[in-house]
């Protein structure tokens, strides 16, 4: 990858993603604001371009609209910080958004994160290509009493080169765990035994296999209960699928090479 742009209102967070993409080989230009950025537009064309979601003046999406634009192909990877807005599944199609990278996450797992992101687009087929895969030596378990919902996820990861197991209930969920999956994606709202239920449970039995929540309720205690009992992330409904896949992979690959 050539030039990518860096768009935060942080010295920090510019100053440790500069450093970062500089020893990959990557050629970083950076701006501290939505206003900033258009006007490196006007004479850079980046490969990609790292956006924060909330800065002053201009946020993330007012400026990944006006970059639109002016150029409406270059990857988009927007930075989310705690207490962000969330952005809904069909804005940030509109917006042509490769990804969403959850600042949160920590530093290690913040840059784990970009780098998926940022290989996925340098390894991006053409229109008659299929979609890159990354095999990963194990299964992915998902939960979820809503057929729809497994049909997405099976289909989506599935897509991707892992193999899915899917299950309906908390208590299939348990036996399912025989089969040694490397990561579980886990519906809160189930019949019989909860997501949290489930969750807790799992961590007793298997303490290393790392749970993402998912749900239709974001609720601040909710989401807390859920992190406090060992779940790895919280996503809510509806989710957008390629943030989904670089949580689950960055988890997965860190487990792998840890």
């Amino acid at each position: 990858m050539a030039n990518v742009l860096i768009v935060d209102d942080e010295t920090a967070v510019r100053e440790v993603l500069y450093d970062w993409l500089s020893r990959r080989n990557h050629t970083p230009l950076t701006a501290n604001s939505g206003a900033q950025a258009l006007e490196m537009l006007k004479a850079q064309r980046p490969a990609a371009i790292l956006l924060d979601i909330t800065m002053p003046g201009m946020s993330g999406p007012e400026a990944a609209k006006k970059i639109r634009l002016v150029d409406d192909a270059v990857p988009i990877v927007l930075l989310h910080g705690g207490g962000d807005p969330d952005i809904s599944a069909a804005e940030l199609k509109r917006l042509g958004i490769a990804g969403v990278i959850r600042k949160e996450l920590g530093v290690e797992l913040f840059l784990k994160s970009l780098d998926l992101v940022l290989r996925r687009l340098e390894e991006a087929p053409g229109p008659a290509e299929a979609p890159a895969a990354v095999r990963v030596p194990g299964p992915l378990l998902v939960v979820d009493d809503e057929p729809g919902i497994l049909r997405l996820l099976s289909s989506f990861f599935e897509s991707r080169g892992m193999r899915v197991i899917t299950v309906a209930s908390g208590e299939e969920a348990l036996s399912a765990l025989a089969k040694k999956p490397l990561a579980v994606l886990l519906d809160m709202t189930m019949p019989g035994m909860d997501g949290l239920m489930t969750l807790k449970k799992i961590k007793t039995a298997h303490p290393a296999t790392p749970v993402i929540m998912v749900s239709g309720v974001g609720d601040e205690s909710t989401v807390q209960e859920a992190l406090d009992s060992g779940a790895y992330d919280y996503v809510t409904k509806p989710f957008n699928l390629e943030y989904l896949e670089t949580v689950v992979l960055t988890k997965i690959l860190l487990g792998i090479e840890g």
